[in-house]
């Protein structure tokens, strides 16, 4: 599974003020929603916003320099609405861009003496109004798992809120103290009663719900007949061969989650032959 390179380029942030104008395009969220299409982000320019309209630098593709904007509009989608129709370079912005203004909703207080802090660096740092002292985005590191066994067979599991016939790969966020492979086991373990070796790590995926990186990974069981779903995160689970997965995405009784989110990458690669299985 190929590592997810990054599109946009953040080492300008600082002179970010420099860039705004003719040569920028703007992201505008609002509560959650981006503005947009069903199919695509509707950027805005410069001369959209005034002076006063907080801008969040969000980084630079080939000349061309992005921003967020947090200001009231009329309809739009949320990124869970529209992320099957964006591209890679679309869904990077959204993700910086929620993620970010998730950040800065959340925390309007100087966790050190409850003052109010304020926006600087762009975007980037919340800075304390009384003792001075600077916070930073805070990324919460969760795994997701291609759980399998020596059958060539894939485990996925669904959850009762997703929508009819969704089935995906596990997942949970790393608990204080643990790593990276033994939040995998335990993972696992919790949602579906099965006992995983042979972790490998394969990609990562910046998700902002709520702000998280999803870091991937496979792993192997040799005792798949234990598999139980825990009746809380999973109320099902299924075992697949390559052929059986394929029929069923064909005939519309599985739905996977979207081509580019982390989940729709894994059970790609795994289809295409690629994994250790």
């Amino acid at each position: 599974m190929q590592p997810n390179l990054p599109i946009l380029n953040r080492a300008g942030r600082d002179q970010a003020s420099d860039y705004w104008g003719a040569n920028c395009k703007v992201l505008q969220v609002w509560q959650g929603r981006l503005l947009s299409s069903e199919e695509a982000i509707n950027f805005k320019s410069a001369s959209d916003y005034e002076a006063t309209d907080t801008k969040l630098y969000l980084g630079e593709i080939n000349g061309l320099h992005y921003f967020a904007v947090h200001k009231d509009f009329e309809g739009g989608f949320t990124l869970r609405e529209i992320v099957k129709n964006l591209t890679e370079i679309e869904l990077e912005l959204a993700v910086t861009a929620l993620a970010l203004i998730n950040w800065h909703e959340s925390h309007p207080k100087c966790p050190r003496c409850g003052a109010d802090t304020e926006i600087v660096s762009n975007g980037w740092v919340r800075k304390c109004t009384v003792d001075g002292s600077q916070h930073f985005p805070r990324t919460d590191p969760a795994i997701i798992v291609a759980v399998q066994d020596r059958n060539g067979r894939i485990c996925l599991g669904r959850q009762e809120s997703w929508p009819e016939g969704r089935y995906s790969n596990f997942a949970g966020f790393v608990e204080p103290g643990e790593s990276l492979e033994a939040a995998v086991i335990r993972e696992v373990a919790e949602e579906s009663g099965l006992k995983v070796s042979e972790i490998k790590y394969l990609s990562s995926q910046p998700w902002p719900f709520p702000n998280s990186i999803m870091l991937a990974f496979e792993a192997f069981t040799d005792n798949p007949e234990l598999a139980k779903p825990d009746g809380q995160e999973i109320v099902d689970l299924k075992w697949f061969t390559k052929s059986e997965l394929e029929d069923a995405i064909k005939d519309g009784s599985l739905k996977l989650p979207p081509k580019t989110s982390v989940s729709g990458k894994m059970v790609k690669f795994w289809l295409s032959g690629k994994s250790r299985g």
